[in-house]
């Protein structure tokens, strides 16, 4: 009786595996990037949903009132130990504010998608604030630039803003205003 049951019990598992495996072979899904290397938002999504491989997102970010007449620098901590920072110019805002960054990182095979979440939400600047991001915090290496997502509160969706390439060991990113971003390195690969 136990062999029978063995037998069965592999039979239907097998079935199993190999039914999952046909329907993954037969979806319209991208499991690997663009021809040219390009991994876009989409990509990360559809691996996202077929991957085990994720880690926990980890939680980094900063907080600090800036001067309208000075001008200041957010620190920004990443999990991986480095720091980033977002610098407002002086009277690039028409009072004083209390800037804080929540950054979520998203880890999946040795690279990090960051999200950036900025308050207070809308907040626009009149000369643009910089954002500095170490490339460490990417996890990645060869990356040649970063491309730069907003989340458009009207569609739902996240849209594809500007490329920023890798300088030095940084990558600087120009904002006019607050709200959802994030970020995807990419090349290299």
């Amino acid at each position: 009786m136990t062999k029978t049951r063995s037998i069965i019990a592999g039979t239907i598992l097998t079935s199993l595996v190999l039914t999952l495996l046909i329907i993954m072979g037969c979806s319209d899904m991208p499991t690997r990037p663009e021809a040219d290397g390009t991994f876009t938002l989409a990509d990360y999504e559809n691996l996202a949903a077929r991957s085990a491989d994720f880690s926990e997102p980890e939680d980094g970010g900063g907080s600090v009132v800036i001067p309208a007449d000075e001008g200041g620098v957010v620190p920004i901590a990443f999990s991986d130990g480095s720091e980033g920072s977002l610098e407002v110019p002086a009277n690039a805002v028409k009072s004083d504010v209390e800037i804080s960054v929540e950054v979520t990182e998203l880890v999946m095979r040795d690279r990090a998608i960051l999200q950036f979440d900025f308050q207070p939400d809308g907040l626009k600047f009149s000369s643009e604030a910089t954002l500095t991001i170490p490339v460490s915090a990417f996890r990645d290496a060869d990356m040649e630039y970063v491309d730069w997502y907003y989340f458009n509160p009207d569609s739902g969706k996240w849209e594809l803003v500007d490329r920023y390439p890798v300088v030095g060991d940084k990558v600087y990113i120009k904002m006019s205003h607050f709200s959802k971003w994030m970020s995807i390195s990419q090349g290299g690969q």
